[in-house]
């Protein structure tokens, strides 16, 4: 699926576009600086992002700690489509 994604010439490519990917960037400047959610240290605005990986180790190690074995971390998170 990613592999399509990342080749993808067709579809919903919006965040490639600058005043998309502006829209993104303010939006995250705005929770920072304004609404004071988070810190960011860095950050990139991408037309397609797997986080698997990611959410797959993180969520093992939370749940070791939180000792949540057999339920759940997170819920269920978006994903990409073809079609």
């Amino acid at each position: 699926m990613d592999r399509l994604l990342d080749h993808a010439r067709t579809g919903p490519l919006y965040p490639s576009r600058p005043e998309i990917a502006q829209i993104v960037v303010d939006a995250l400047r705005y929770g920072q600086d304004v609404s004071r959610h988070y810190d960011l240290h860095a950050f990139v605005v991408m037309s397609n992002i797997w986080l698997g990986s990611l959410k797959s180790i993180t969520a093992k190690r939370a749940t070791q700690i939180l000792d949540l074995t057999g339920r759940p971390f997170s819920q269920e998170e978006s994903y990409d489509h073809v079609g």
